[in-house]
C-alpha cells in the first residue's frame, strides 16, 4: 500500500499563524497611533448653584437648583 504524503501539509497552519500574527501586530500599531494622537477628554461639570443660606438644609434638599422639602410620611 502506497502513502501519499505532502511536503506542503505543514505550511498551511504555519502560514495561518503568520496571517493571524500579522493582523494582530498592525491592530496593535493602529491603536498606538490613535492612543499618540489623542487628546484628554476632560467633561465640563456645570456650575453648581448658590443656594439661598434661608432655605433649611435638612428636611429636604434641592434638585436642579430647587428645593424641595422632605414630604415622606405625608398622604398625598
Amino acid at each position: 500500500m502506497k502513502t501519499r504524503t505532502n511536503i506542503r501539509a505543514g505550511a498551511d497552519p504555519l502560514q495561518t499563524c503568520k496571517q493571524q500574527k500579522n493582523y494582530w501586530m498592525n491592530q496593535a500599531q493602529y491603536m498606538e497611533s490613535i492612543a499618540a494622537n489623542c487628546q484628554a477628554y476632560h467633561p465640563v461639570y456645570p456650575v453648581q448653584p448658590i443656594y439661598p443660606p434661608s432655605q433649611p438644609t435638612s428636611g429636604g434638599g434641592y434638585v436642579g437648583g430647587v428645593w424641595y422639602a422632605d414630604m415622606s410620611g405625608t398622604c398625598a
